[in-house]
């Protein structure tokens, strides 16, 4: 049997064992340790290079927080990198984009691309000069003896009312679900050892397009016309009027917020911290979206090169400062929103698509200098995209959350706190929040001994499934939690039923 094989198998077996009934934890680490180095034996060629350990890197280092936090964040990552090494174990120079992309519709497809990979198998045996029908003749009798087997099967069960109560208990022994999660592990872990074929044409489509642009190509090039209609010098002066007046807009914007927000130190009257950042936010990323899209179409060719569009590019570094600005702003305004009221996950997420936003804007600047390909703005976001979530996995955001508002918030929205999850309940054990909660009966071991404990649901759920799930499911977090309720149950300042 090939190493591969082996492999496959041996990573199927061991996503069964280590998550079957299990939750986040030391598992996703163990696994992803087990499935980096399977990669790294397998993928010689590219196991040395800067972006394949980058990845493995991600990969490992989000795991880890797996372990530490069990947070969504840590997990999705995880999973994103993983899907990113099917294309990147195989070809060192795909981007990061199009390898998440490629991992995903892999996953997708994964039962279709086992019936290809099936189907092409037995075309190269066949060209090989395998007779044709040997695939037929191996399989067929399999189909023909199982079908008997079921009629004579069912036949059998009603003739004798003891063998089919022998049988059916036999079935009811079945774990289902033990059954289920390996077939699942197969399909979901096919592609990243047997990747399709596909991967090779879509690596010779992105290599088609270069990192820089070059001023020969441009001049003979299908895109160095304004559209189909008119030359180069219409569509030079069609970017210079439209980068003063979006430059004189910007600045009218720009002005105001600065009058409102620093000199009169005021918001307009009517309006709210609510309506400032929620009716502003959006618009601001879209707004960004759109410049450097505008920036992308106009600087794809000829205007990097022009003598006389040197004003052109003065105006679009203006416009791109004054968007970094305007972002710089909306950033201000959600931290004056979040003073006003508390900090939330929603505005967490606004400061990271602000974030991005910048990062794109910076390197649209980087594109117009180093005269750029529109394809090297789309890698470089992304890989800046990556490696901004990878280093998220590291904090411990509803700690973050829960410290923030507790040392800024007043009130405290402490029902916000609870539904942050597990990791909050010992701070509201503390602060008396569950004293007037609705409670139930759990029955528990954490005193040693089975006793029934009268918790609330939240907390009782939680220490419940953590003593039901094995030593796969171990992070630090929910043990820290979980020791915090024992020890109150050894103080016996838990309510007994």
């Amino acid at each position: 049997m090939k190493t591969k094989n082996i492999f496959y198998l041996i990573s199927v077996l061991l996503f069964t064992i280590l998550f079957y009934r299990q939750e986040g934890g030391i598992n996703v680490t163990l696994f992803t340790v087990f499935l980096l180095a399977f990669s790294a034996i397998l993928n010689k060629p590219v196991r040395s290079t800067k972006r394949y350990l980058f990845i493995a890197g991600g990969a490992l280092l989000s795991s880890f927080f797996v372990m530490v936090y069990a947070s969504g964040i840590s997990i999705v990552m995880c999973i994103f990198s993983l899907l990113i090494l099917i294309f990147v174990q195989r070809f060192k120079s795909t981007s990061y984009l199009v390898a998440l992309v490629g991992g995903i519709s892999s996953v997708i497809g994964s039962v279709l691309l086992m019936v290809i990979g099936r189907f092409q198998s037995n075309r190269l045996m066949n060209l090989r000069k395998v007779k044709q029908n040997q695939p037929v003749k191996k399989w067929f009798p399999i189909l023909i003896v199982a079908i008997v087997a079921f009629l004579f099967l069912s036949l059998y069960r009603s003739i004798s009312p003891v063998f089919d109560s022998y049988f059916t208990d036999l079935i009811g022994n079945i774990s289902w679900g033990w059954i289920f999660i390996t077939v699942f592990a197969t399909i979901l872990l096919y592609p990243f050892f047997y990747p399709p074929r596909f991967l090779r044409k879509v690596l010779a489509l992105e290599q088609n397009f270069g990192n820089t642009i070059s001023e020969a190509s441009v001049k003979t090039g299908f895109l160095s016309n304004f559209g189909l209609f008119s030359g180069f010098e219409t569509e030079r002066f069609s970017a210079y009027l439209l980068f003063v007046i979006l430059n004189l807009l910007l600045l009218l914007l720009n002005g105001t917020d600065i009058h409102y927000l620093f000199l009169k130190g005021e918001l307009p009257a009517g309006i709210t911290y609510s309506d400032y950042v929620h009716s502003g936010v959006g618009a601001v990323i879209l707004s960004i979206l759109m410049a450097i899209a505008l920036i992308v179409y106009y600087f794809r060719g000829q205007i990097n090169f022009d003598s006389k569009s040197k004003t052109i590019r003065q105006l679009a570094y203006l416009w791109i400062a004054q968007n970094i600005f305007l972002v710089g702003m909306a950033g201000y305004k959600n931290q004056l929103y979040i003073d006003a009221y508390s900090l939330t996950y929603l505005r967490i997420g606004v400061y990271y698509f602000l974030t991005f936003s910048m990062i794109g804007l910076f390197l649209t600047i980087y594109k117009i200098w180093y005269k750029r390909e529109t394809w090297f703005l789309f890698q470089s976001t992304g890989f800046a995209i990556y490696t901004v979530l990878i280093l998220s996995c590291m904090l411990n955001w509803n700690n973050l959350v829960t410290q923030y508002n507790l040392k800024n918030s007043k009130p405290i929205d402490y029902d916000y706190l609870y539904q942050l999850g597990y990791e909050n309940y010992p701070l509201l054990w503390e602060e008396k929040y569950f004293d007037e909660k609705k409670k139930q009966a759990f029955d528990l071991k954490l005193t040693g001994s089975t006793r029934t404990y009268l918790l609330p649901n939240g907390i009782g759920r939680f220490l419940q499934v953590y003593e039901q799930t094995g030593i796969q499911s171990y992070n630090i977090s929910c043990d820290k939690v979980y020791r915090y309720f024992a020890a109150q149950a050894n103080s016996n300042k838990l309510p007994i039923n």
